[in-house]
């Protein structure tokens, strides 16, 4: 299947082929101005794609953007001229010095051969690797071959003589060797070689014909097959290389008269034509080649052909946009379909003709046509500088203009309708003509007074008459309708029209409308916006649409026709510009349309250069996936050629990584897109950039991808990979990051244990002052109120004892009862002032005594957990915590309804803990967050706890019970402490 598509697609471009002249290529040159060598010998193209130019100047490679100088890894050059190229099929390149020695490069590393490797001197005129796989070198020492790591001189014992100045292998095995004067062959399996012609004049190339007949450039006399009996045709033409292209044809470069090729060499032979044969075509400095010296010639992979001249490079490709070979520079072009496939042309400065298989048949009457239009009923009608003219099978009828048309031809619009009848319209106004009768045409209110840019009718019998302003009048039999901006129309002055059924495309200055029979709508570009100026427009019988807008030639796609007259807005498209073939600027003057189709289905548009076809049933199209290589690294300035082991120094800020993809018919349009392993999580597109940039990146191992698009989409196969690696400075790598962490943590670590030692101290400081402050209120209330209070008690027994009984006595002896009772209160306090409301050091002991009290009020199972060594707690912290300790216990004996309550204390060298939980109701969410008014037990909790300098968590829910944690850091808690807290103690301490 695969071969016979690949038949299919050589017999469609051997067609193309064989019907395109060489002006009709597209044509690009390049000089020493756009970086190119001069004086180029040889050209090649290795497996990677590159394509390799030898020189006077050196070896260049060639992406088909960029020239540059090759200089590889290894040995350099031996010489800084080069003459010889071979391309080896490992993706090697044999490099032959136009001095002496041969270069092989492989990998990007070169391995010179020298004198001292066998290799006879002087220049490497010729290459050559035979089907065993032998290197053969023609030298202007004589011929030889390589085996192993030596060369080999080729003597007279192996049957060749002279000095050897070319080599070819035939197709069929067969090695041939021409030398001054004479040609000689190997033949397959023979051990010496034959001498096949004698008397030669320097064949300096050998090609094989498709037809299997072998050509000779032979400098000294001419270009001519290989000589059989009684046949002998030449081509009088000094030249150094031949190409036999796909299709067949002979390119001959020549040594001073430019380019010349013949589309069927072969026919020389059978019929006997010389050097004057019809076929030869011409293509020299005054079509722009860049010089008629041209000593090399080469067809890449895709199929351009490359020449080398003496002042750089030129190519020719085969381009969608094919220009008409017309006489002269013509302008405001006009064209209609003639009989069979021919077109007939017109314009301005150039007589009229018709384009008759691709050649120009002038007019034989010389007639200036400034508007050719077609008839339906066969022929067309010409407007002319003072009168008309009907065609009809190539014989033309003379009639006049209405008298107001007298000499004034350049403005009118033609165009017959299907009644035979002939419509004609300029600044005088609109006419129509039948049975030879000229009569003025009265326009509809709205039209009247305005000249109408363009007439056409359309395949189904209407009639539409386009005017500036977003004007159309459109007839259909004895029916007018008009239609304007106030309809929808919004394309300027209206240029084309083409209607397909009940629809049409309107086309004009200021963009694109369909008309689908009732309504208008817009036609836009995918990117947004309206179309530019379209000045034609054609539908093909497929659905395609093209254009003739001002940026080039549009082609939008049948499925994309369809979405827009399906209602769409916008559509993707396709530009043809000066890239595929365009030459100068699409044409947008008059006279309109400036498209059309002729009956072999080609397209034909106007130009500033003439008319230009294109056939949509034979556009090349480029198969090939490019191949893309990455070219280099520059790192802070520094440029690294080759990818093997890379490694960058550490702090690499700067990275610029240059790529490009070998495709070469059009590298202008070719795409990338490219991603760095390691860093970016998805492609970036890149257009036609062929350069990534990236910045700061940071050490480590990065995978560069890269992928191309031919000019036509076809994307690489596989992703091309640049790997390197980023050196680390010292304080990038892991066991300076480590120790840093350690040495972070360590600071952390000792300014944690200032802060806390800090925070310890006022802690400490705070309740010293406390204490402090509860001694004196205890001294002052034992040294003054409890003393006079006493010396008053004494005065009152002193007045009791003086009192006779009675009721009086009585009353004071109880007075003076509750006095004790209050003196032994405040003796009481002052004591607790003093020392500690708890019974001895044991907070345990002293909420187990609380719990004891309040299970005699509300029996309920109570368990008490010590953990840890107990420590000696500080007295206020004691203090507060048994004041907690009691409030939570209060609450969960008297308001929890629980029944289980415990309590747990636990000793920690960082931490104090005690807790105490139930099982009871638990406390609503709103108390718990926001306490009860007049109720203030867990808001004084809190405060105790912050002031001891800890932190008091409760954890409650309906019926899920409630748990009060108080945790205060055992460098607070403890009177003494080994002290080994942790950050997480110390921001407690500093909430």
């Amino acid at each position: 299947m695969l071969s016979r598509t690949f038949l299919l697609l050589m017999l469609c471009l051997r067609a193309w082929g064989d019907s395109r002249t060489i002006a009709q290529f597209v044509h690009r040159g390049w000089t020493a101005k756009d970086g190119a060598p001069t004086n180029v010998m040889a050209i090649t193209q290795t497996a990677d794609g590159f394509l390799w130019l030898a020189s006077s100047q050196g070896l260049y490679r060639f992406d088909g953007v960029e020239f540059e100088r090759y200089a590889p890894l290894g040995q350099p050059l031996p010489s800084a001229s080069v003459y010889s190229l071979l391309a080896g099929p490992k993706g090697d390149l044999w490099v032959g010095s136009a001095v002496a020695g041969l270069s092989h490069i492989h990998n990007g590393t070169n391995r010179n051969y020298l004198a001292a490797d066998g290799l006879p001197e002087g220049a490497v005129l010729g290459l050559a690797q035979d089907r065993q796989g032998i290197m053969w070198a023609a030298t202007q020492q004589g011929l030889a071959k390589l085996i192993g790591e030596k060369w080999q001189k080729v003597g007279a014992e192996s049957g060749f003589e002279g000095t050897p100045i070319s080599l070819h292998l035939s197709p069929d095995g067969t090695f041939w060797v021409a030398s001054v004067n004479a040609v000689f062959a190997l033949p397959p399996g023979a051990s010496s070689f034959q001498r096949r012609l004698s008397d030669t004049r320097f064949v300096m190339n050998m090609q094989e014909s498709p037809g299997g007949v072998l050509w000779m450039a032979e400098t000294g006399l001419a270009v001519r097959p290989m000589p059989s009996p009684g046949r002998d045709p030449r081509i009088s033409l000094g030249s150094m290389r031949l190409l036999f292209d796909q299709e067949g044809s002979l390119w001959i470069p020549t040594l001073g008269d430019g380019l010349r090729r013949i589309r069927y060499p072969d026919r020389l032979i059978r019929e006997k034509v010389g050097k004057t044969s019809d076929q030869l075509e011409t293509f020299t400095a005054k079509d722009g080649l860049s010089a008629d010296y041209a000593p090399t010639i080469y067809q890449d992979r895709e199929g351009n052909i490359w020449v080398g001249t003496s002042a750089g490079l030129d190519r020719f490709s085969k381009g969608i946009v094919v220009p008409v070979p017309v006489p002269g520079t013509l302008t405001r072009t006009t064209m209609a379909p003639g009989e069979g496939n021919d077109v007939w042309v017109g314009g301005l400065s150039v007589a009229s003709g018709r384009i008759h298989e691709n050649k120009w048949m002038p007019e034989p009457s010389r007639v200036t046509a400034f508007v050719i239009a077609p008839d339906p009923h066969g022929g067309t009608w010409w407007a002319a500088d003072v009168a008309g003219f009907r065609e009809v099978h190539g014989q033309f009828t003379f009639f006049r203009y209405p008298p107001a048309f007298a000499r004034n031809a350049e403005a009118v619009r033609m165009a017959a309708d299907h009644s035979g009848s002939l419509w004609i319209a300029g600044e005088p106004g609109i006419f129509v003509r039948r049975d030879g009768i000229w009569s003025a045409f009265d326009p509809p209110a709205g039209i009247a007074g305005k000249h109408p840019t363009l007439i056409y009718a359309d395949p189904g019998g209407r009639l539409w008459f386009g005017f500036k302003e977003s004007t159309i009048l459109m007839l259909d039999g004895a029916a007018q309708s008009v239609f304007s901006g106030s309809d929808g129309l919004r394309v300027g002055a209206v240029l084309a029209i083409f209607a397909r059924g009940a629809g049409a495309w309107i086309a004009g200055s200021k963009g694109l409308q369909w008309f689908d029979g009732n309504r208008l709508r817009d036609v836009g570009p995918a990117e947004g916006g309206p179309f530019g100026s379209v000045s034609g427009v054609v539908e093909e019988p497929n659905g395609a649409l093209w254009l003739n807008e001002y940026r080039g030639i549009i082609r939008i796609a049948p499925a994309a026709v369809a979405q827009l007259k399906a209602g769409a807005a916008t559509a993707e498209y396709s530009v043809l510009d000066s890239y595929d073939g365009l030459p100068g600027a699409t044409q947008q003057s008059q006279p309109y349309p400036t498209l059309i189709r002729s009956n072999d289905g080609k397209l034909w548009f106007g130009s500033s250069a003439g008319p230009v076809t294109v056939d949509p049933n034979d556009m090349p199209r480029n198969p090939l996936p490019p191949p893309v290589t990455v070219r280099s690294v520059v790192a802070n300035g520094k440029r690294y050629d080759s990818f093997a082991n890379l490694r960058l120094p550490a702090l690499t800020r700067d990275l610029d990584i240059s790529y490009t993809a070998l495709s070469f018919t059009v590298p202008e349009r070719v795409r990338f897109r490219y991603r760095l392993d390691g860093l970016d999580n998805s492609w970036r597109e890149a257009g036609t950039r062929r350069r990534a940039f990236y910045t700061n990146l940071g050490p480590g191992e990065y995978q560069f991808r890269v992928r191309a698009c031919n000019n036509d989409g076809v994307w690489s196969e596989a992703d091309t990979v640049a790997a390197f690696r980023i050196d680390a400075a010292f304080y990038q790598t892991a066991w300076f990051q480590v120790l840093s962490y350690a040495t972070g943590l360590a600071l952390l670590w000792l300014l944690y244990r200032l802060r806390l030692r800090q925070a310890t101290a006022e802690v400490q400081s705070r309740l010293e002052g406390r204490t402090a402050e509860r001694e004196r209120i205890a001294r002052e209330l034992h040294d003054t109120l409890l003393q006079s209070f006493q010396g008053l008690m004494l005065r009152l027994q002193l007045v009791e004892d003086l009192l006779p009984p009675g009721k009086a006595k009585e009353q004071l002896e109880q007075s003076l009862q509750r006095a004790d009772q209050a003196i032994a209160e405040g003796r009481r306090a002052v004591s607790e002032l003093r020392f500690s409301a708890v019974a001895g050091n044991d907070l345990a002991e002293a909420l187990r005594l609380a719990a004891r009290e309040l299970i005699g009020e509300h029996p309920v199972k109570f368990g008490l957990l010590v953990e840890g060594s107990v420590r000696d707690l500080h007295p206020i912290i004691r203090d507060e915590l048994y004041r907690i300790g009691c409030e939570a216990l209060r609450n969960a004996f008297r308001h929890a309804q629980a029944r289980k309550i415990e309590a747990e204390i636990t000793y920690g060298d960082r931490l104090f803990r005690l807790r105490i939980r139930d099982d009871g109701a638990g406390i609503p969410a709103d108390f718990l967050s926001g306490g009860r008014s007049g109720h203030y037990g867990l808001t004084g909790m809190r405060e105790r706890a912050r002031q001891a300098g800890g932190n008091l968590e409760i954890w409650s829910g309906d019926g899920r019970g409630t748990e009060v944690e108080v945790s205060i850091p055992g460098a607070i808690a403890y009177r003494s402490s080994s002290d080994g807290s942790r950050f997480k103690q110390f921001r407690k301490i500093t909430r």
